[in-house]
């Protein structure tokens, strides 16, 4: 199918199109005969090609979308910025969605380093808006810091990471862990009372 359309498309030249269209190519075919083609239209027709050939070149569209932000990223960020501000209902139900995704990633990457039992391993507590990724040995700033968190997260959710070196903390005990890293063992005891609800 792929074929055929190259094939097509090498036997016409395209001009410019008074229509001024995005959508719509006119072009001149060897003998002189003009033709329209519709790429919007063909498209629409071939969804599962593309749909499937995108699939196929994940790593390769991903890469030159990067290029592409790389090389202007000032352009993207007025964009969006443009986009969220003409289109606030939709922008509003992004966000939400975003962040139910960002939900759903975190409790994935805390299963994988509790064993499916994700609780602070010093206090017990339960509660997954307190929990952290700890890391044991420290240098977890030099890892997942500035610029590099979806990263290290990411390397985790697809087992590129290994995590015998992690374990899950809430921000008290892992603040504690800090201390006692910096100054040797500390006189504190810390109790999470699962009768308080926050």
């Amino acid at each position: 199918m792929w074929g055929n359309y190259e094939k097509t498309i090498s036997n016409i030249c395209k001009i410019s199109s008074p229509l001024g269209s995005s959508s719509r190519a006119e072009a001149c075919s060897q003998d002189g005969s003009i033709a329209i083609f519709n790429q919007k239209k063909w498209r629409e027709e071939h969804k599962e090609y593309f749909k499937k050939w995108n699939e196929n070149h994940r790593e390769r569209l991903n890469e030159c979308a990067r290029k592409r932000y790389a090389d202007n990223p000032e352009h993207y960020r007025e964009y969006r910025r443009q986009w969220r501000k003409n289109h606030p209902e939709y922008a509003k139900k992004h966000l939400l969605q975003n962040k139910i995704i960002r939900q759903q990633r975190k409790l994935k990457i805390f299963n994988i380093i509790s064993g499916n039992n994700p609780v602070c391993v010093r206090c017990g507590c339960d509660d997954i808006r307190l929990l952290e990724i700890n890391h044991k040995n420290g240098g977890g700033r030099k890892e997942s810091g500035q610029g590099k968190q979806s990263t290290f997260c990411g390397d985790i959710l697809h087992g590129r990471r290994e995590v015998d070196d992690l374990e899950l903390l809430c921000r008290v005990c892992n603040s504690w862990h800090y201390l006692e890293m910096k100054y040797g063992e500390l006189p504190y005891t810390i109790i999470y009372d699962m009768k308080i609800k926050i």
